[in-house]
């Protein structure tokens, strides 16, 4: 199988990382979308979003410091939802 995956098919299986853990395959991008507003009006599209991520066969949330608000409305999204333990968060550093 692709990737030491139990199912190749693109995006139905983990992808094997250190520890023993594994990344979704599938995910969600923050970059534009979820540059909004602290309020839950705002954020109210992402939150379904994520909502449908964790719900389906995602796990993942990809964020970076330089799309403008979305890592914190990552952040108030998953507190709001309590999801924040059924999802992987992934960043960039940047200098």
């Amino acid at each position: 199988a692709a990737l030491g995956c139990a199912d190749a098919t693109p995006g139905r299986g983990p992808i094997p990382h250190g520890n023993g853990e594994s990344l979704p395959g599938v995910g969600v991008g923050t970059v534009n979308v979820f540059d909004v507003g602290a309020s839950p009006a705002e954020q109210a599209g992402p939150t379904a979003v994520v909502k449908l991520v964790a719900a389906g066969v995602g796990r993942l949330v990809d964020t970076a410091p330089s799309y403008g608000h979305a890592e914190s409305v990552v952040g108030d999204i998953l507190q709001a939802t309590a999801l924040r333990p059924n999802m992987v968060i992934a960043t960039k550093l940047e200098r």
